[in-house]
């Protein structure tokens, strides 16, 4: 465990498996917290500006039918197979790869898949998935608005 500054803010960076599982449960004394950029990009009123009861309980509400072992049960299958074919196409590569750019590819395709998977044959996604990793790297970026920032790309994709 050691202290620093992340995003101009004072932060604690915990490792252990222990200590983790008390800071993610311990509501009294820790509290969410979002960097700057994030708040600027998805608003007050998104889950990431409420407070942390409000939070909670919408958490509850919106993920219920899409977490619930039923709603699981029916995505394993096709979670299964867009792994399986990633897995299979990084196999393929000559070169290595960028572990954090291969996960954010397959969860926005499984995302996708779940949320418009009959439209998904119209609809190029080439695009919407380079927006939707410019608009993630502003939301962990300092929110410095000037050209050739993550954060002033964010705010053109938002």
């Amino acid at each position: 465990m050691y202290r620093t500054h992340l995003f101009g803010s004072p932060s604690i960076i915990v490792c252990t498996p222990e200590t983790c599982r008390k800071v993610l449960t311990d509501e009294e004394n820790l509290k969410v917290g979002y960097p700057h950029s994030t708040m600027l990009l998805t608003g007050k009123r998104s889950f990431h500006g409420i407070s942390n009861s409000e939070h909670k309980r919408l958490r509850r509400l919106i993920t219920s039918p899409i977490n619930g072992d039923e709603a699981l049960s029916t995505y394993i299958g096709l979670i299964e197979d867009i792994a399986v074919k990633h897995l299979q196409e990084l196999s393929r590569m000559n070169t290595p790869c960028e572990f954090l750019k291969e996960m954010r590819k397959f969860a926005f395709e499984v995302i996708t898949t779940i949320f418009i998977s009959s439209h998904r044959d119209h609809v190029d996604l080439g695009l919407v998935e380079n927006l939707y990793i410019d608009l993630l790297k502003g939301m962990k970026s300092l929110a410095i608005n000037l050209p050739g920032f993550a954060f002033h790309k964010a705010l053109k994709v938002s």
